[in-house]
């Protein structure tokens, strides 16, 4: 155990102590460093709500079904931590906390944490299991991206912002959005996709690369999708609208490769630019409200694209929608 007045851990001050079975981490505690227990035998571990920086050390890369670049966690490769205990008073989830604690298989989050902080969860091979508090409202960049084991979970209802890549490359095979979700960040810095009728351009997201995820579905009570929330989710093939969207933002589904159909609801007001963008697989969609707004390169690079219903009249069909 450690004596309560200690600020600072080092980095690598424990790493590779196989015999370090439990560490109680002190209240004091303010800094630790990168990969300060890597590849111990950790097997628990306590973190304190004075926890406020990870120092960092350099880069290193983490290959699971994806290659990604982060610094190193406190906890790095740690094969025997399988679950942590965080404080109460613990407000967020500071960035690089859990950066591939490769052991890891589950988190639960105390009620009063706020956000997750980037790279938090980054490269948790073996997590399957994470409840999130009520309290959250932000999970920020590459939280929990590479966690391939990460399958099922349900989003907060207060959630209010997605960072990008936040859950890039999980094993997550249906998700409801939370009616509470205000902003997706993401970037339309394009890549492209290879396809037989020339490149197919995509934008990224929250979900990019994720190529388990099938089918996605939307709180009752929510009216906008944000810009960018599903751009590049590779496996989606089914949108599940709820009957009140009015707003689909910018980029939100493009670079989708296995959508086939989309049946838009009589709710649908305004879809954003580059909305489906790269969708290459698309095959079929239908509008049913003649107020609808199509924004510019809607349905841009969607190749497969064969049959479309408009409604009569309807109010705007922007330049290069289709």
């Amino acid at each position: 155990s450690f004596p309560e007045g200690l600020k600072e851990i080092q980095i690598e001050a424990f790493s590779n102590c196989i015999s370090l079975k439990e560490v109680k981490l002190p209240k004091t505690l303010q800094k630790i460093g990168g990969s300060s227990f890597g590849e111990s035998g950790l097997e628990s571990v306590n973190i304190p709500a004075s926890l406020d920086e990870v120092i960092e050390t350099a880069y290193s890369t983490i290959v699971n079904e994806a290659t990604f670049a982060s610094y190193p966690g406190p906890f790095w490769k740690c094969e025997s931590l399988k679950n942590v205990h965080i404080d109460d008073g613990v407000t967020e989830i500071i960035p690089h906390l859990f950066t591939k604690t490769t052991g890891l298989e589950k988190v639960i989050l105390p009620e009063g944490v706020k956000k997750i902080g980037c790279d938090s969860f980054m490269g948790c091979s073996s997590l399957d299991e994470v409840d999130f508090p009520d309290s959250l409202t932000e999970i920020d960049m590459n939280a929990f991206a590479g966690d391939i084991s990460l399958k099922k979970f349900e989003l907060p209802k207060n959630l209010q912002k997605l960072g990008e890549y936040a859950f890039e490359c999980i094993g997550i095979e249906e998700i409801e959005i939370p009616a509470s979700l205000k902003e997706a960040e993401g970037d339309n810095f394009l890549n492209y996709y290879e396809t037989p009728n020339g490149k197919a351009s995509i934008a990224h997201g929250p979900f990019y690369r994720c190529k388990n995820l099938k089918k996605v579905s939307f709180e009752k009570s929510l009216y906008e999708i944000p810009d960018f929330l599903f751009a590049g989710a590779f496996g989606l093939e089914e949108i599940e609208f709820n009957g009140n969207i009015k707003n689909i933002g910018k980029n939100s589904f493009s670079g989708c490769i296995k959508l086939k159909e989309i049946e838009f609801a009589d709710t649908v007001e305004s879809i954003g630019s580059e909305a489906f963008m790269g969708c290459i697989d698309l095959e079929k969609i239908s509008f049913k409200n003649p107020d609808s707004v199509l924004g510019s390169y809607v349905f841009k690079d969607c190749f497969a694209l064969k049959d479309v219903t408009l409604p009569q009249n309807i109010k705007e069909v922007s330049y290069g929608s289709f």
